[in-house]
């Protein structure tokens, strides 16, 4: 009746859009991710405070983002490959005893599952952004300005640069708790089958 009940909850009609909201959950302030949450931000200050500061702004923002792109498309690669190779990899009793195994309310299964789930829809969210930050950038002028005061266009284009940066660099740091959860789900996959 138990595996019953953890079988259940992949069996849930959950929609895109409440995967994606639950994903953000991943990347919020909580007690076991205040560090990451506080590098991106000072990460973010300084870097949005020096490019929106300087009048070059546009230009090397754009550039910026550019590379961004790259490196989260190879990242959102590597999530894809490394959730398909877990999924192939792990055997049908292994997989019997995460579901059984709980976290929580959750079984452990599941919270593994949900965990790649959230990685690949905050890689998702971070490639529209940069194509959204691309896009307008690709249509800016490198003299481009709002008003006539030059200090706020910069604090302007700071805030905007913030943004970005702070959820770009965020999503980056994540990579760590993707690596550590499969090194996990490996080991526990080695001394599953040890113990057969």
């Amino acid at each position: 009746m138990k595996a019953d009940v953890s079988v259940e909850e992949f069996l849930k009609d959950e929609k895109a859009h409440q995967i994606m909201l639950l994903s953000l959950k991943e990347i919020l302030p909580v007690a076991n991710n205040w560090f990451a949450f506080l590098i991106s931000i000072i990460i973010a200050i300084i870097s949005s405070v020096l490019i929106g500061f300087e009048t070059n702004t546009v230009e090397h923002f754009s550039g910026m983002v550019g590379k961004c792109l790259d490196i989260e498309l190879s990242i959102l690669g590597c999530v894809l490959a490394v959730y398909s190779i877990m999924l192939a990899f792990f055997n049908k009793d292994f997989m019997k005893c995460l579901l059984k195994s709980k976290s929580g309310n959750k079984s452990v299964l599941k919270r593994y599952v949900s965990y790649y789930e959230s990685i690949l829809f905050l890689y998702f969210i971070g490639l529209c952004m940069t194509g959204i930050y691309m896009l307008v950038l690709s249509f800016i002028p490198s003299d481009f300005v709002l008003t006539d005061n030059n200090i706020l266009n910069s604090i302007l284009a700071s805030v905007l640069i913030f943004v970005y940066i702070s959820y770009t660099i965020r999503i980056f740091y994540e990579v760590k708790g993707l690596i550590y959860n499969t090194i996990m789900l490996f080991r526990a996959s080695i001394a599953e089958q040890f113990m057969e």
